[in-house]
């Protein structure tokens, strides 16, 4: 629980209700710059333009890293991978065009996984995926979430092995 809250749902400050008022804050609310009171607490949200004038691919991922910052190690990467996600293609699609529009669905779909990374929540778990030694593996809320380091824990046991014993991974 919040400091100074029980905890129990249906109070003001319990997470589930932040969490849930959070779900249903519209994308174009956001989007528009207007204060967000999420559980009485007020963050200034500017992404970007109205989407009904449209909105370059550029102009949304400096707005979700501005909108990142505060809240994870590498807000440029999040941004980027949460717009690729919105909007079903690789990352290397958004630099082939940066000056393109991003449709109004994608916009809002990307406004609202900025909301969760924005709360804390992991990257994979928003995705669905985390890449893991050149593998890809489906990630849920159940899912401990490999890390880096655990991928060279790894390597370092592969070295352990002697070079004449067969192994298979």
């Amino acid at each position: 629980p919040l400091r100074g809250c029980s905890g129990w749902p249906g109070q003001a400050c319990c997470p589930l209700r932040i969490c849930l008022r959070a779900v249903w804050l519209t994308s174009a609310d956001l989007l528009r710059g207007q204060q967000a009171n999420i559980g009485g607490m007020s963050a200034e949200r500017s992404l970007a333009p109205d989407l009904a004038t449209g909105t370059r691919t550029d102009e949304l991922l400096s707005a979700g890293t501005r909108w990142l910052e505060g809240s994870s190690d590498s807000p440029r990467l999040d941004a980027e991978l949460l717009l690729a996600h919105a909007l079903e293609k690789p990352r290397t699609y958004l630099y082939q065009t940066l000056s393109a529009v991003v449709p109004a669905a994608p916009a809002a779909r990307y406004a609202a996984l900025l909301g969760q990374r924005a709360a804390h929540r992991p990257l994979a778990q928003i995705t669905g995926t985390r890449e893991f030694w050149s593998f890809g593996l489906k990630v849920t809320a159940d899912t401990l979430i490999p890390r880096p380091e655990t991928e060279l824990l790894v390597e370092l046991a592969l070295k352990q092995i002697p070079p004449e014993r067969q192994h298979a991974i």
